[in-house]
């Protein structure tokens, strides 16, 4: 069985009011039949379903429950997506969301079907020019259930054989051209996995850090339990000269020490089942995670993991306390307890331990240092704007509300409504926010370059961009509002793109080639140059970037706007809703946000290695520290006889603390130097 789907970015949906942004994905008829998806109210999809005309949507629990608020008859509404209504036959049972859960392809609030492409979103490709059934235009994703006995490479063979001869029929050049294309086939039990990607390196970085947190508590502990062993020697005296046997007292300490990493154990599971879902938000703050289902939940395999570690742990670092332990002389120590402890017996094994415990604490403190010099650094740099006083936001104008004639002057009405609220400095429409994740590109060509394509960054943005944004015009003009109607486009560059364009000459009046689409090439304008700016991401060098206006007859469905508030940005989120309500209340305001805002969920990687790596270095640090506490007290306890004696000789107090200090520094210097080393 075969099925496909395709994901629409977000869609406004309304039950009768303003409308909400909500994930839509299209499916084939039978793609619930073909998943098996349970179902909570009425039923999935059906191929009758996937016909023109038809208008049936399945939701899922989670949005049923969240935007919809339970509604016992939700099963025959209608639900308004980008103004069509659609009517509601089911509800999916939790925890099905699609087939992803992360990125542009989901998790999914609301299935429709891939006939309604057309109802919901009509121009959903409006750069194409072509027919959604061209012979070369493949935009939905397929997913199939094998037959018994077919492996995947069979599989492979099979729909590579069927693809090249779709490309040998198909009558396009380009495709009949292409040479040995092939189909590669990858389970697809787990959906499409773009949250490993993104989240695969933070997590790793997370695991090696626990697991030195861990290597450091199981090594302090058993730097306890030997200094508890040479307190206890009196005590295994005792029980060897009365017949038990030294692997009858190692059992014994095993299991003292199975008890203590027992009790760690459980203290553990019980903070993971709390302490998950702050991972979770925590792993997946930034843009690159506009939506994301995670569940990180312990599971029989973490506890499983949990008890296979407990044990290893117990025996491991409690094995050598145990054997040192029953290597005692009997009758010193039935004698005296503490005529029988020397500097040797106490802090011979754990000099090493001691070592590995500040070795280990020095390179958890020097990461975590590392990355929050990064941190500052990142944040401490100059932009080139001001991010201050900035609220940011998308506007979708509804893809089958709007015609592509209508969205431009639609889109100017919101900037006119934006910039007249009380509150508003200034406004500014562009098609990429700063700093947000995204970006388009072109190439230019100058005499400087030989008229050899430049590839370079683009902003699609109206003219009060720069005014708004506060970013300063070095050399020319900023825009004005009667570049939009001019012969020769006017666009502005970057410092970057000046010089890498223009060279030595001034950038300003020069005229350069853009290489537009469907190889189109025309004669621009350079009208100004504005300073370097950051473009999408702070952690980049300067790119070359190119400014230029909207384009009136191009079809734009969304923009994003920027607006410079008199006072504090979150508080004008609800007249800035109003004012664009008051336009059109098809219009969705989606991804609010300031700007400061944005800028921190773009560093969300850096900041999540930098809280949790402080927080482990510090607890590695009380977890040394604990360690070599009880160490020091066990042994100046076990001295307690010597220390008497020369103090009767006539050491002083200075000359005692001297004594102890000496034995704890020279394993802590040790370390450290081998700490640095590592760090």
């Amino acid at each position: 069985e075969v099925f496909g789907f395709f994901s629409l970015y977000k869609t406004g949906v309304s039950e009768g009011g303003a409308s909400a942004p909500a994930r839509v994905t299209l499916v084939s008829g039978n793609f619930f039949d073909g998943l098996g998806v349970p179902m909570a109210l009425g039923r999935g999809l059906l191929d009758s379903d996937d016909q023109p005309g038809t208008s049936a949507i399945v939701i899922t629990q989670s949005f049923w429950e969240g935007s919809l608020n339970a509604d016992a008859s939700i099963l025959g509404k209608v639900l308004r997506l980008n103004g069509a209504p659609m009517t509601v036959v089911g509800v999916t049972k939790a925890p099905f969301h699609g087939i992803a859960d992360a990125g542009f392809d989901g998790p999914a609030d609301i299935f429709s079907t891939l006939s309604a492409l057309d109802t919901i979103s009509p121009r959903e490709f409006p750069a194409s020019g072509k027919p959604k059934t061209a012979s070369d235009y493949w935009w939905v994703q397929i997913m199939a259930r094998r037959k018994a006995g077919v492996t995947m490479e069979l599989a492979s063979d099979r729909l590579t054989a069927i693809y090249r001869s779709a490309l040998a029929a198909s009558g396009v050049p380009g495709l009949q051209a292409a040479r040995n294309p092939r189909i590669f086939v990858i389970p697809g039990e787990k959906g499409l996995d773009d949250l490993r990607a993104k989240v695969e390196r933070p997590l790793l970085i997370l695991l090696v850090v626990v697991g030195v947190v861990l290597l450091l508590a199981c090594v302090n502990m058993a730097t306890l339990q030997l200094a508890r062993a040479a307190a206890r020697q009196r005590e295994m005296a005792v029980r060897l000269s009365l017949g038990a046997s030294r692997g009858r007292i190692i059992r014994q300490l095993l299991i003292e020490s199975l008890l203590l990493s027992a009790l760690g154990a459980a203290g553990g599971v019980l903070f993971a089942a709390w302490g998950a879902p702050l991972i979770a938000r925590l792993l997946t703050a930034g843009p690159a995670f506009d939506a994301v289902w995670l569940d990180l939940s312990p599971d029989l395999r973490i506890l499983g993991f949990t008890l296979l570690a407990t044990v290893l742990t117990a025996v491991l670092f409690g094995l050598a306390p145990a054997l040192q332990a029953t290597r005692v002389d009997i009758a010193p120590n039935l004698k005296d307890n503490r005529r029988g402890a020397t500097r040797r017996s106490v802090f011979g094994p754990g000099k090493l331990l001691i070592a590995g415990q500040a070795a280990l604490s020095l390179v958890l403190l020097a990461g975590s240092g590392l990355f929050l010099r990064t941190l500052g650094n990142l944040y401490s740099q100059d932009g080139g704007f001001a991010s201050d006083h900035l609220l940011v936001f998308r506007v979708d104008s509804g893809q089958r509300a709007f015609k592509p004639e209508q969205a431009s002057p639609l889109f100017d009405s919101i900037l006119q409504s934006i910039a007249a609220t009380p509150g508003v400095r200034s406004a500014a429409g562009m098609a990429h926010l700063l700093i947000g994740g995204w970006n388009s590109s072109t190439e230019l060509s100058s005499v400087e370059t030989e008229w050899r394509p430049v590839s370079v960054l683009m902003n699609t943005v109206t003219p009060e961009f720069f005014t708004t944004m506060h970013m300063p015009i070095v050399a020319g003009r900023a825009f004005s509002p009667r570049d939009a109607g001019s012969a020769r486009p006017a666009v502005i560059l970057n410092q970057t793109a000046a010089r890498q364009l223009c060279g030595s000459r001034p950038a300003v009046g020069q005229i350069i080639r853009q290489h537009g689409r469907s190889d189109k090439v025309f004669d621009v304008e350079v009208v100004g140059v504005a300073c370097d700016a950051k473009f999408n991401d702070l952690r980049r060098a300067i790119e070359p970037t190119v400014f230029v206006l909207f384009d009136p007859s191009y079809p734009f469905t969304q923009r994003a706007f920027a607006v410079r508030t008199a006072g504090d940005p979150p508080a004008m989120v609800g007249p800035l809703r109003r004012a664009i309500a008051a336009i059109n209340p098809d219009v969705v305001m989606t991804d609010v946000k300031t700007e400061t805002r944005l800028i921190e969920e773009s560093l969300h990687q850096e900041r999540l290695f930098a809280t949790l790596l402080t927080l482990f270095a510090g607890f590695a640090l009380l977890l040394a520290a604990v360690g070599l506490h009880g160490v020091t007290a066990y042994s100046t306890a076990r001295r307690t006889g010597e220390i008497g004696l020369r103090m009767a000789l006539g050491a002083g107090t200075p000359q005692v603390i001297a004594l102890v200090l000496r034995q704890v520094l020279r394993p802590v210097a040790a370390g450290a130097v081998v700490g640095f080393a590592a760090s």
